[in-house]
């Protein structure tokens, strides 16, 4: 039932061979050019139980839905109301940890501090993201199915001076990336990273800059038409419960799936999104 959590997954990381450092695509895909299917993502190369499966897919979703809500909140609404608009126009579904919810809005939770602070019926964010470490690329434009794009640097090492700094060519402008920089911009404007200061084929550099980007794929919403109904299908098929709580995957069964999760999470965002908070 589900997928085989024993094998090795093996989508590569999404960059070019050139560009230093990582960009790997979480959330929901509309798979590879010759063998298109919307589902969720499978690009880990360890071996996994479903409990940890479970987990991991959890604390990303949470990660990513914490983001949403500040870009919601904070940022301009011309940034995020295209966005939302293209969502509900093609019944694309939330980044859910891959359960198949309903809906946009479920619980998520973040640890602040000692305390571990759930929301509930908030919105998650949208279906597909990036997480990236250390990445850089040269300008470039690209289209996207909305009008913006959203880069959130959560953590940094390393001062002003090692660079990995983010550039809008159009408009000749440097962002200087710190700890707990948002960026929005607009995909088809010239856009690039420069360099840090270090070595690209180190496995281990000093510097560490990580961070999320919220992106769609243009193909996402035709492969969502085309092949959406199956992946409801069969997850209606594995299910006993129709109604499977967000942060728990079709493949854990019980009650521990669930508990592990919210555990992951906690350690996930303590000392990451808010550091050592109290």
């Amino acid at each position: 039932m589900g997928y085989d959590c024993h094998q090795e997954w093996d989508t590569e990381p999404q960059k070019h061979p050139d560009d230093p450092g990582l960009m790997i695509q979480t959330g929901y895909t509309a798979g590879a050019l010759s063998r298109p299917s919307f589902n969720w993502v499978r690009n880990l190369r360890r071996k996994l139980t479903p409990e940890q499966l479970a987990s991991s897919d959890y604390a990303t979703s949470c990660l990513f839905a914490v983001g949403w809500n500040i870009i919601r909140a904070s940022l301009p609404n011309e940034v995020s109301d295209d966005w939302v608009t293209f969502l509900h126009t093609h019944g694309l579904p939330a980044m859910d940890a891959g359960v198949g919810m309903d809906g946009v809005t479920g619980d998520y939770s973040i640890q602040f501090g000692d305390d571990t602070i759930t929301f509930h019926d908030a919105e998650l964010a949208p279906l597909t993201g990036m997480l990236n470490w250390n990445y850089a690329r040269a300008t470039h434009h690209e289209y996207q199915p909305h009008s913006h794009a959203v880069q959130w640097i959560i953590s940094r090492t390393h001062g002003e001076e090692y660079g990995g700094h983010f550039y809008i060519s159009a408009y000749g402008v440097r962002i200087i990336n710190t700890d707990d920089t948002m960026i929005a911009w607009r995909p088809t404007d010239e856009h690039g990273t420069s360099l840090a200061q270090m070595d690209p084929k180190d496995p281990t550099p000093p510097f560490d800059q990580f961070g999320i980007c919220y992106c769609t794929s243009p193909r996402l919403a035709t492969v969502h038409r085309v092949y959406g109904d199956a992946l409801r299908s069969r997850l209606g098929a594995e299910d006993r419960d129709a109604n499977v709580p967000f942060g728990k995957r079709w493949t854990a069964e019980d009650e521990a799936a669930a508990v592990a999760a919210e555990e992951f999470a906690q350690q996930l965002t303590a000392g990451v999104i808010f550091g050592n908070a109290n």
